[in-house]
C-alpha cells in the first residue's frame, strides 16, 4: 500500500458515518495544539524569523536569555501548559468519577503531578529567561 492510500483510507476513515467521533476528538487535538502554539508565542517566532535554537561556540540555547524568543522555546512552553491543562482535566474528571475510589486517587495523583511538573516547567523556563 502505498503512502497516498494509505492517506486516503485513514481520511476515509474518519469521515465515515460511524466514525463521526474520531473526526471529532482529531479536530479537539488540533484545536488544543494550535492553542498551545499560540498562546507559546508561536505566531511571535514566525513573525519575526527567529530561529530553532541558537548555536553559540560552545553551546546551544533552547531557550535563549533576554528577548529573543526561539522556535525551541515555543514547544517547550506549549508542552508543559499542555501538560498542565490535562492535569486540571484529569481532576475535573477525577470528581465525576467519585463511585469508583481507585479510579478517582488514580487520576487525581496524576493530575496533579502534571499540574506541578507544567507548573515547575513553566517557572524553570521564565527563570532561563
Amino acid at each position: 500500500m502505498s503512502f497516498k492510500e494509505k492517506i486516503k483510507s485513514a481520511i476515509d476513515y474518519l469521515y465515515s458515518a460511524e466514525n463521526s467521533d474520531n473526526l471529532w476528538t482529531v479536530a479537539q487535538i488540533l484545536v488544543i495544539l494550535a492553542v498551545a502554539f499560540l498562546i507559546g508565542g508561536g505566531i511571535y517566532v514566525l513573525y519575526y524569523g527567529y530561529p530553532f535554537a541558537i548555536f553559540s561556540s560552545s553551546q546551544i540555547y533552547y531557550v535563549y536569555p533576554g528577548s529573543i524568543q526561539v522556535g525551541a522555546e515555543v514547544i517547550i512552553i506549549g508542552t508543559f501548559l499542555i501538560m498542565t491543562v490535562g492535569g486540571f482535566y484529569l481532576i475535573m474528571r477525577a470528581t465525576n468519577n467519585v463511585e469508583d475510589p481507585e479510579l478517582y486517587q488514580q487520576l487525581l495523583y496524576i493530575g496533579a503531578a502534571l499540574i506541578l511538573i507544567g507548573f515547575l516547567g513553566l517557572f524553570a523556563v521564565a527563570a532561563m529567561k
